[in-house]
């Protein structure tokens, strides 16, 4: 039963892995669904394990947390105080949140959606890569046109390609035109123009036209057409209204070839997914190295407890151990208080089926052992005096 679907069983997606490890671009694609992109930096600090989804979708994920701007900038900045240690597992439970709203459904009741914490005021914003607009593979300045008075025919607009007085198509795969131009009055209050770019075919035929805006008297328009199939030459014409005489003037013709688009951002190249697995795994095998290798903290795990006599435990994977002198006698030594050491109490020796680490002296109620490469040993083994019973703690990286 999961409160996240009012009560109702929950799941996993149809077609999923039974073990998932969400990558760091896929996190943040999510992410930016539910307009969290500010958290987008911080997502390779979440170090998540695989998951199971059969037994993480079947239960509720962590509470949604909320972030305070202290948090949110101690993370952004990866600021080591206090505040990054209260905010680091609150992020790891938001994460948990994001996974489990893509990876599970409720198979009964009602799915309860996900509300992500706001972003703090006054808190650093991220802001992906801005790309460069689309750049003209030609550019055309156009002489100054002849005046024309009124009159519902058409009036064309000089051309400079040289090819009978039309723009040419011929060259870079054009896929997009760009035209601006002023309407210009010579004499009299002058009118509007209506604008048009006229596709051209091989023979000079009109096979498709552009319509522009309507520009008024000293005013500049830009519009945009895209040749038809076929075409291979344009010309831009207008059809003046008013009275006196007018012309077009400062004219401009852009050309876009191979694809590229005027006044739209290109769309960034989609992400290398394999530079990105790579990525990955080489921030986990760092992340593990750093874990094992040169901890900055430890889990207590499984706890053996009742320990007395000679014996052994088995164990993998560990930083250490932590041994509690759990019943002691007072006819054994001890000497001072903070923190006393114990004497005669036994010994602690770690191992592998190969051979022993040097062996470890008992000397505190509570002590803390761990040998450099702890993660090597499978073997911990206890050497105790017959007056004391001891529980041995396994303290494993995080995770």
């Amino acid at each position: 039963m999961t409160a996240r679907c009012t009560g109702g069983t929950s799941a996993p997606n149809l077609g999923t892995d039974a073990i998932v490890t969400y990558s760091a671009g896929l996190l943040a694609s999510i992410f930016a669904v539910y307009d969290l992109a500010w958290m987008i930096p911080i997502i390779p600090l979440a170090g998540l394990i695989p998951l199971t989804l059969s037994a993480f979708c079947s239960s509720d994920p962590p509470a949604v947390p909320s972030f305070t701007a202290a948090e949110a900038d101690a993370l952004l900045n990866l600021t080591p105080n206090a505040d990054f240690l209260t905010a680091l597992p609150k992020f790891k439970d938001l994460v948990l949140n994001i996974i489990w709203y893509d990876a599970c459904h409720c198979t009964s009741g009602t799915l309860i959606p996900l509300t992500p914490p706001a972003q703090p005021s006054g808190v650093p914003t991220y802001e992906p890569p801005k790309s460069l607009k689309g750049t003209p593979c030609f550019t055309a300045l156009a002489v100054p046109g002849t005046c024309y008075a009124p009159s519902s025919a058409i009036s064309p607009m000089p051309a400079q390609d040289g090819r009978a007085g039309a723009f040419s198509l011929y060259f870079g795969n054009v896929t997009s035109v760009v035209v601006t131009c002023k309407n210009t009055t010579c004499t009299g209050a002058g009118g509007n123009a209506s604008l048009v770019i006229e596709w051209l075919n091989a023979s000079g035929i009109d096979i498709s036209n552009t319509n522009g805006p309507t520009t008024a008297p000293g005013a500049t328009t830009t519009f945009t057409g895209t040749p038809p199939a076929g075409a291979t030459d344009f010309v831009i014409d207008g059809i003046f209204s008013g009275t006196g005489t007018m012309k077009f003037e400062g004219s401009i013709v852009d050309r876009y070839c191979g694809g590229e688009l005027p006044n739209l951002a290109v769309r960034p190249c989609p992400p290398d997914l394999a530079t990105q697995a790579l990525l990955d795994l080489i921030l986990q095998t760092v992340t593990l190295i750093q874990r094992q290798a040169a901890a900055f903290g430890y889990i207590a795990s499984t706890v053996h407890t009742g320990l007395t006599g000679a014996g052994f435990i088995n164990v993998s994977g560990l930083l250490g151990v932590e041994v509690a002198v759990t019943t002691d006698s007072a006819t054994l030594g001890v000497e001072g208080t903070a923190p006393g050491e114990l004497f005669d109490r036994g010994w602690i020796t770690f191992a592998t089926a190969d051979g022993a680490l040097h062996s470890t002296k008992l000397e505190h109620v509570h002590q803390l052992i761990a040998p450099c490469n702890a993660g090597i040993y499978t073997i911990v083994y206890y050497d105790l005096n017959p007056l004391i019973t001891i529980s041995i703690t396994e303290l494993v990286r995080e995770p």
